[in-house]
């Protein structure tokens, strides 16, 4: 939770009293302390109705709290993401496959590799590589 305040009030640029001011102006009674105290890690978080006021004002969900999440709740998001990885890879390798496919029949109509390759060549002409 503090590193996504801090996170997020750095993206907007908001110096911890603009913070404080968008808050109040909400309907929330805080101070330049509480931002600070809520952005460190001395285990003090906002309450649910500030946490709300601050979704607001960045535009974005709070990360879930830890201790709410139960171990299958753990278990999903990370088959979630393993098939996500899963789905990227193959797609990945789909697309070199696709391409040594094409490379290939662009050989096969120039009618393969050259015996050298042409820095291999040169190479030899000036003497390198021996």
């Amino acid at each position: 939770m503090a590193a996504w305040i801090a996170t997020e009030r750095h993206r907007m640029q908001l110096k911890p009293h603009d913070l404080v001011a968008r808050l109040r102006a909400q309907g929330v009674d805080v101070v330049e302390q509480t931002i600070r105290v809520w952005e460190s890690y001395a285990g003090r978080s906002p309450s649910p109705d500030n946490i709300e006021a601050l979704e607001r004002i960045f535009g974005s969900q709070a990360p879930a709290a830890a201790e709410g999440m139960d171990a299958a709740a753990i278990v999903a998001a990370i088959d979630r993401l393993a098939a996500a990885v899963e789905a990227q890879t193959r797609q990945q390798v789909s697309g070199m496959t696709a391409l040594g496919e094409s490379l290939g029949v662009v050989l096969a109509r120039l009618g393969g590799l050259p015996e050298q390759m042409p820095d291999e060549q040169a190479d030899q002409r000036q003497g390198v590589g021996r």
